[in-house]
């Protein structure tokens, strides 16, 4: 699924797009034709992403709601973030490491 805006594209990443991001960043960059320049994968961040992929093979008629969405710059095809939906695995580590919502409007704020 890709949903452009004036300046962005945003790809749906498949399970096995999930599992390159998380091993093999130069073969997804090819894959998409892009440059990957966002969240670095390690971590924490890396540990939700790994997740969501189990999520994704135990579940995939529902991977728009488990995976991750790509923005893309247009002009450079530079990846500069990625995007999930709220409430999911990724919400639910934040509370398990202690962290509180602290307010909700367009964007979710979380406190230690």
């Amino acid at each position: 699924m890709i949903i452009e805006t004036e300046r962005l594209e945003l790809i749906l990443l498949t399970a096995n797009q999930l599992k390159l991001w998380t091993e093999d960043i130069s073969a997804l960059e090819k894959e998409l034709k892009c440059t990957y320049k966002a969240e670095p994968m390690e971590d924490i961040f890396l540990e939700i992403v790994k997740g969501q992929y189990e999520i994704i093979q135990k579940d995939p008629n529902n991977c728009l709601w488990h995976s991750f969405f790509f923005l893309i710059r247009k002009e450079d095809r530079v990846v500069v973030g990625s995007a999930d939906f709220e409430n999911f695995s990724s919400q639910n580590i934040l509370k398990r490491c202690g962290f509180k919502k602290y307010k909700q409007g367009e964007t979710l704020w979380w406190i230690v």
